[in-house]
């Protein structure tokens, strides 16, 4: 009897086991999850994304059609963190699948090359720089670097990329031109969206700023990359035809410039005769740019350049700039000031 009860024992002892070492092994190879995973299938998942160069939570927020404080917490992060290279950030999302949008079909892939910005692209591929710089996923503040790959979508083929930056304003700009090229002409400067046309308020294409007098009204915020700190431009007054040369010494709202050499500065005391603040429009050449600006003939504050015949430097506006708000403006406010504007614009011709 004894014995038939431990028989009995062994066997139910070794069914238990059997049907232990079962869900044991559905478990382990995915066939009955566990009820706590089950219960967080309807929980919203996050998806992976390693940073790269560009990236902003900002950038990274509107890509992915999220929030910059979703990203930071979901990554144990501060909506205020910078991103590092290689960083792992966990991205909520509305499926699992979810992911970094392709780039259209017809974008372009464009490698920056010394002279490019946003807004010159912008107008050269017949797009915004809003779209460059959601298609490239970067911020349109981005300052470009050499080698960065871009994606440009854009509805029409590109202008012939020229060997130099700015070579569609230099064709614009000869006098012995008969007519603007089919790319610079006024029609191609509407705007093809709405969005294109918010931006044409603040940064003008090519297109629409080619005149026979040569001279393009560029954004202030452009012309401080074009024309850098230490460099050296040819400044031709509009109403005289007087040329001369100019280095800027530094300059934050507008460029303050100053007479190369001593020929220079006799050259622009010839225009202005007498120191005063007159403005006068100027066309100002810098490498393949020729940028409508207006300057005021009244030498004030430090200098960079010796030797050159006058002390102190000289104001040199383009389009949007402002006063510097030194004690030399009235109000001593960052200003626009409507005589320069005025000035850009008849450097233009028009």
């Amino acid at each position: 009897m004894a014995k038939r009860r431990r028989s009995a024992y062994a066997r139910a002892l070794r069914t238990m086991c059997l049907v232990f070492l079962a869900f044991a092994l559905a478990g382990s190879l995915g066939l009955a999850p566990p009820a706590s995973a089950a219960s967080s299938t309807g929980a919203s998942s996050t998806v992976s994304h390693r940073v790269v160069a560009g990236d902003t939570l900002w950038v990274l927020a509107r890509r992915y059609g999220t929030s910059v404080n979703a990203i930071a917490s979901a990554s144990g992060i501060s909506p205020e963190a910078t991103l590092r290279l290689g960083m792992l950030l966990k991205i909520p999302s509305k499926a699992a699948s979810a992911a970094a949008p392709a780039p259209s079909a017809s974008a372009t892939s464009h490698k920056v090359v010394s002279g490019d910005t946003l807004w010159l692209l912008a107008g050269r591929y017949h797009t915004t720089v809003t779209a460059i710089a959601s298609a490239s996923g970067i911020s349109p503040e981005t300052i470009l670097r050499l080698g960065m790959v871009l994606k440009i979508p854009s509805s029409q083929p590109a202008t012939a990329a020229p060997s130099k930056p700015a070579e569609q304003a230099v064709a614009a700009a000869k006098p012995e031109t008969p007519a603007a090229p089919a790319s610079l002409a006024p029609a191609a400067a509407a705007p093809a969206s709405p969005a294109a046309a918010s931006e044409a308020t603040a940064a003008e294409t090519l297109a629409s700023r080619a005149n026979g007098r040569g001279a393009v009204a560029i954004p202030w915020a452009e012309v401080d990359k074009i024309y850098p700190r230490g460099a050296t431009a040819k400044v031709t007054d509009v109403n005289t035809g007087t040329i001369f040369q100019v280095v800027r010494r530094g300059g934050w709202a507008h460029a303050d410039i100053e007479p190369k050499t001593k020929t220079d500065t006799t050259a622009v005391k010839k225009i202005w005769v007498a120191w005063s603040w007159t403005r006068r429009p100027v066309v100002v050449e810098v490498g393949d740019y020729r940028i409508a600006a207006s300057m005021a003939g009244m030498p004030h504050g430090g200098e960079y350049v010796t030797n050159n015949g006058v002390l102190g430097h000289y104001d040199l506006h383009f389009l949007n700039s402002t006063t510097h708000g030194s004690a030399y403006t009235k109000n001593r406010r960052p200003t626009l000031d409507p005589q320069h504007q005025a000035c850009v614009k008849q450097a233009t011709g028009k």
